[in-house]
């Protein structure tokens, strides 16, 4: 008895020495752990690598420790090493969500999917256990992440908030929030997140990739490359903003910019699979079989079933309107991942893009049944549902026209018989006839336009050609403003062009084939504006011209970008003639690239 008191009495005594010590030890792991997390907030991995040698050896008992030392592998490519870093935490203390949640949110990223999951929702379960007494903004963030993992958006919703109110001052959960609401298409609620990070002092480079993602996927190009020029200045390593800025560069036609960027990316993550697509695509679309396969086979090797790698190629793609490859992918994505419900969304609306209406619709609902919340789907069906009591026209074997009969019948004839006139002409001007039909959408409001073209509902465009499918507002939406007749012959031309050359030529080049086609005199203005733009040294090189259009300065540069690329192409008019035009689009059909084709004309 008396040896059981001296040694409950010495155990007490050990533990209030200690106590001060332990205290100390653990203030110092989490001084350690703030800086290290700002080392890889502001990407000074070689800082960051240093740290973390110090840390480990100071702290090998510290699950933050672990788990912030996890992500700079994570950082680096080194998937393995953190996904032993955060087991080694989770053992430490197995109450860690946070641990926990970046294990499922990294296993999610190399597609083991079914571990991801069950690792989730363990987090959650356990949260559910124990909801009183986890409070800590961290732990609830985690939660979060992985009610966001297991597709419970207004359950992460709910927690993130929460978390968001624990401490203010801590950002992960707001950046965790915007992020969800970017998954889910709603972009005015993601970028009032990540803007109330950037308003509450300096500029967080994550927050200001978000905002640049924001402006990417409502196509604002212009604004989505300053943010991540301004994130890449806050964190000079910052892959998403290298890999965002590749795809860009893929979109302006600028394949060896595109490259440059994936070569800054891939030496800070030499395994990133976002760059190792975006190549991929590039590859692909490019015709280069065997630079695509190289890259699928690098990624096989680190994630043998990672599905977000096909979904990335398709985006890819799409961006270049090679419908059909981008189909291949998201369809491969599928396969390895029957609930893939991103990729089911992101193939639904290429093949909207080409009219095949039921078989879009039927991924899209598919899609809609695994996540109900994301906007983009929902406004996508929304129109689906509107357009399947249009009238069709069959108007001739090659065209069929598409319209709201209660409000747009009479436009019907007038449509029909000049979209036959016209399409048989351009046909004949540059020697090629669609195989497939043509099918024109005449949309009676601007906010069903808006949705056609990128599933929500603004845009400042009225006319849009996808290749098979070509859509343009009525007239009582533009209200005299343009001539549809313009419009319509206009994106004819994309039709044929785009078609004829299997997407691959120049946007600047179709752009310039279809203001030559619409038969109107240059306005005026341009010319005055190509004077003044020669006299300020502000004309654009042509290996620039599309960023004319796909991400302008000013809206003045855009009229440029029209005026410079109708001159471009008189100019070759002038020199050999309008035989060109149909010698230009065989070349492109070929695979000759610009230079190339030129020449052969």
């Amino acid at each position: 008895m008396m040896t059981r008191k001296w040694g409950m009495f010495i155990a007490a005594l050990l533990a209030a020495l200690l106590a001060p010590q332990l205290a100390f030890a653990a203030e110092d792991a989490a001084a350690a752990v703030t800086k290290l997390e700002g080392l890889l907030l502001h990407t000074r991995y070689s800082e960051a690598e240093a740290q973390a040698k110090k840390m480990l050896a100071a702290h090998p008992k510290s699950a933050p420790v672990r788990c912030v030392v996890a992500r700079l592998h994570a950082a680096r490519g080194r998937y393995q090493k953190a996904l032993d870093e955060l087991s080694v935490a989770i053992k430490l203390d197995f109450k860690s969500m946070q641990a926990r949640a970046r294990k499922a949110e990294l296993l999610e990223l190399l597609g083991r999917h079914d571990e991801a999951v069950e690792v989730a929702e363990a987090v959650i379960d356990f949260y559910n256990d124990n909801s009183k007494s986890i409070k800590q903004p961290r732990e609830l963030a985690g939660v979060g992440l992985a009610l966001k993992l297991v597709n419970a958006p207004k359950d992460a919703l709910t927690i993130l908030t929460k978390a968001q109110r624990a401490d203010k001052t801590d950002h992960v959960a707001t950046l965790e929030l915007g992020q969800l609401f970017l998954l889910k298409g709603q972009v005015t609620d993601a970028s009032s997140e990540f803007n109330s990070v950037l308003r509450a002092g300096a500029k967080h480079p994550d927050a200001l990739l978000g905002m640049a993602y924001c402006a990417f996927s409502i196509s604002k190009l212009k604004d989505a490359e300053k943010y991540a020029k301004e994130a890449l200045k806050a964190a000079p390593n910052a892959v998403d903003a290298f890999d965002l800025l590749a795809a860009m560069a893929v979109i302006d036609d600028d394949f060896d910019g595109a490259q440059a960027y994936i070569t800054k990316s891939l030496a800070v993550n030499p395994n990133g699979i976002s760059a190792r697509a975006i190549l991929a695509g590039c590859h692909l679309v490019r015709g280069n079989k065997k630079g695509y396969e190289q890259e699928e086979a690098l990624v096989r090797k680190i994630s043998p079933r990672c599905s977000d790698f096909y979904t990335y190629v398709g985006r890819a793609c799409s961006g270049k309107r090679r419908m059909r490859l981008a189909e291949q992918m998201y369809r491969t994505a599928i396969r390895l991942r029957p609930d893939a419900h991103d990729a089911m969304a992101e193939l639904g609306r290429p093949l909207f893009r080409e009219a095949r209406y039921t078989k879009a619709k039927k991924l899209l609902d598919e899609s809609h049944d695994i996540d109900g919340f994301n906007v983009r789907t929902y406004n996508t069906l929304h129109l689906l549902d509107e357009m399947e009591s249009y009238r069709i026209i069959k108007a001739a074997p090659s065209i069929h026209i598409m319209l709201k009969n209660e409000t747009d019948g009479v436009l019907a004839e007038y449509v029909k018989r000049f979209a036959i006139r016209s399409l048989d002409d351009l046909c004949k001007i540059y020697d090629f006839r669609p195989a497939d039909t043509i099918t024109v959408e005449v949309l009676p409001t601007q906010r069903y336009f808006a949705t056609r073209c990128i599933g929500l509902p603004h845009i400042g465009a009225i006319g849009v050609c996808f290749g098979k499918v070509v859509a343009f507002t009525t007239p009582r939406v533009q209200q005299g403003r343009v001539n549809w007749r313009e419009t319509l012959r206009h994106e004819l031309t994309h039709a044929v062009t785009l078609l004829g050359t299997n997407y691959r030529i120049p946007h600047w080049l179709t752009e310039a084939m279809a203001v030559h086609e619409q038969h109107s005199d240059r306005p005026y203005n341009w010319d005055v504006l190509l004077k003044t733009s020669v006299r300020l040294n502000r004309i654009m090189p042509i290996s620039k011209l599309t960023r004319g259009f796909t991400r302008p300065k000013t809206r003045e540069q855009r009229m440029l970008a029209y005026c410079q690329s109708e001159v471009v192409l008189d100019f070759l008019i002038q020199k050999c003639g309008r035989k060109c035009l149909p010698a230009l689009v065989k070349a492109f059909r070929e695979g000759k690239e610009l230079p190339y084709a030129i020449q052969a004309v």
